[in-house]
């Protein structure tokens, strides 16, 4: 009885490897093997390499094969040009969904490769890491897949760029049906101080490329893949290479959960270990910073049980808070990430009717979406003295509502490169949609967006072109209701006027100062909330009645640490003359706080707020 055996062409290996040892010690146990059928043989001294064979002869059919029983033959002169069979599990939900749009344009390409004129080209953007994405999908689709790093052409001239890659795609154009993937594509024609090095790449490669499906064996699609983070990092002409481009969807909840799952199966978690936390503040995270944190989850139940002498690490809620302030402190990545803030309502005192409207007015599109259509506000700037709470009622609603929280200053967009600051706006629009539903929160909004063409000491426009590139991303979330824009300012009047019309933002909410006594008491209650006041002669009604009235929420705020500081001075006294025993707890009493009163001076004057109330009149 005789087998043989036709090696199948790929990138990742030569046409003359010889793998003899390795097929003998294959067939050293009974196959069962059938005619045109696959196998897969890993080389001992290479086990990260398969090499594939096709069952071109076989002397009878679907019978068990051994070296015992069989004469084995490899056919050198006969190396074949065949589609994989998929290998690839299925058990990874997130790859499986993400991939599903390639996995179709795959197999269409596949079908039509005869009405095919030339070489079909897709762009990858969305993530950082595509391999695993590439790889199950030509796996599922019966491609081979040689994989290009393009970091090792960074820095090379035009020329030399262009004779590497053709001599990538002549490699696989040899192992058809292939897909040549260049990942991070980015370096693969990176941007330099020689303007024309794009063209002359792009040019060349166009050229070559529309050559190249004329010289291909067997007529078996060639497919060029290309992965970059974000489409910005490509210049016009780099872009026009390709055909199509395709963007990786957000993981869904559910997907995402049992990704989560799977990741911990073989980690011992407690019973209460909450997975929905997890999702929900790392939602719009990629993958790959989700596993992140997950590492120093596992690294804090390590040092916890170290400290604790026990021998048994499990995962719980607080090591997962640990490692989730430790990954927004070290930032894992240089983008700023969205997260839910811990601010409530009862942190929060007074300001009623401004937490009424903008409960209205982001509460009503987030439960009945169908019903406000295209009317949904696009964006609320509140507006008034500073040390109302402007940002503080801002993070409230992302805690009540379970909204993403993404927050930046005006000044930290600004750049000293020409272009760069419209493109920190645009990378933090990106962030928004990802991390969607979300609310973007701009601080200090007047100091990004001044209004146009007044500026003397822009000289250069770049202030000018950051309004300009927010009005267009602003202009472009009115169908993506999901996303909430809040600004806040202390000088609304020094806007572009452009900002403040219908579709942009559009409701304007005044932030001030609060003559109601009610109000005031709620405020200060909501500060003090977490104090220890051991006098139970201190009457917080009469304490706020004796307050001065032109007093923020950050007047209060300041008046109470002030008093709190003085309780603290006071037990540290009383600690040094204790011999035996130390007490740590802080306890405010009566005069604590009515020492810290006639210190303390308003940060606005009578002036300032009446200049505050017709801003508001007019």
């Amino acid at each position: 009885m005789e087998l043989r055996l036709s090696l199948i062409r790929s990138p990742h290996y030569s046409d003359t490897i010889n793998v003899d040892e390795d097929l003998q010690d294959y067939f050293s146990e009974p196959r069962q093997v059938k005619l045109n059928e696959q196998i897969t043989i890993r080389p001992l001294l290479q086990p990260e390499l398969e090499v594939h064979f096709l069952i071109s002869s076989l002397t009878k059919d679907d019978i068990l094969v051994s070296c015992d029983n069989c004469r084995i033959i490899v056919d050198t002169k006969n190396v074949r040009q065949e589609k994989l069979t998929s290998t690839c599990s299925q058990s990874n939900e997130t790859i499986v969904f993400i991939s599903q749009r390639l996995c179709q344009m795959l197999t269409t390409f596949n079908i039509q490769w005869s009405k095919q004129t030339s070489i079909p080209t897709i762009l990858l953007h969305g993530i950082d890491d595509f391999n695993p994405l590439v790889d199950y999908a030509c796996h599922q689709c019966g491609y081979h897949c040689h994989t290009v790093s393009s970091q090792l052409f960074a820095g090379d001239s035009a020329a030399a760029t262009i004779k590497r890659i053709e001599q990538s795609i002549q490699l696989a154009a040899k192992c058809t049906p292939c897909v040549l993937f260049f990942n991070h594509v980015n370096f693969l024609c990176k941007l330099t101080d020689v303007e024309n090095d794009d063209a002359i790449v792009t040019n060349g490669l166009r050229k070559f490329i529309q050559t190249i499906k004329s010289t291909l064996i067997n007529n078996s699609p060639l497919i060029i893949l290309a992965g970059v983070s974000r489409l910005h990092l490509l210049s016009e002409q780099v872009l026009s290479l390709f055909s199509y481009t395709l963007s990786i969807p957000t993981i869904p909840m559910e997907i995402r959960k049992e990704w989560l799952r799977n990741r911990l199966l073989n980690i011992l978690v407690a019973d209460d270990f909450n997975y929905d936390l997890i999702l929900a503040q790392t939602k719009g995270w990629p993958i790959v910073e989700i596993d992140q944190l997950i590492r120093l989850t596992i690294e804090a139940a390590y040092w916890r049980s170290l400290e604790s002498s026990d021998m048994l690490v499990m995962l719980t809620n607080a090591d997962f808070e640990i490692a989730l302030k430790k990954s927004h402190s070290s930032k894992l990545t240089s983008q700023r990430k969205a997260m839910i803030p811990n601010v409530h309502w009862s942190d929060i005192g007074g300001l009623a009717m401004a937490k009424k409207e903008i409960l209205n007015t982001i509460q009503l599109p987030l439960i009945h979406p169908d019903l406000f259509g295209d009317l949904a506000r696009t964006g609320i700037l509140l507006y008034g003295p500073p040390g109302s709470g402007k940002t503080l009622l801002a993070k409230a609603v992302a805690t009540e509502f379970s909204l993403n929280f993404l927050s930046v200053r005006g000044p930290e967009l600004l750049n000293m490169y020409v272009g760069q600051s419209e493109q920190n706006v645009r990378d933090l629009f990106e962030r928004a949609r990802l991390a969607s539903p979300c609310i973007l929160f701009f601080d200090e909004l007047d100091s990004l967006a001044p209004r146009r063409g007044r500026s003397s000491s822009d000289s250069s426009g770049v202030s000018d072109r950051l309004v300009s590139q927010l009005l267009t991303e602003i202009d472009q979330q009115q169908e993506e209701h999901h996303i909430f824009i809040i600004g806040a300012t202390n000088r609304p009047d020094l806007l572009d006027d452009s900002l403040l019309r219908p579709g942009r933002f559009d409701k304007l909410i005044y932030i001030g100062i609060s003559n109601e006594h009610e109000d005031r008491r709620q405020m200060f209650q909501a500060l003090t909330q977490k104090f220890k006041i051991i006098d139970e002669q201190f009457d917080a009604d009469a304490f706020v009645r004796s307050c001065p009235l032109n007093m923020t929420g950050a007047d209060f705020y300041a008046l109470a640490s002030d008093a709190y500081l003085r309780a603290i001075r006071r037990l540290i006294t009383n600690n040094q003359e204790k011999e035996d025993e130390y007490d740590q707890t802080v306890e405010l009493i009566k005069s604590d706080f009515y020492d810290a009163l006639p210190n303390f001076t308003p940060s606005l004057d009578e002036n300032e707020i009446r200049q505050y109330e017709r801003l508001q009149k007019s």
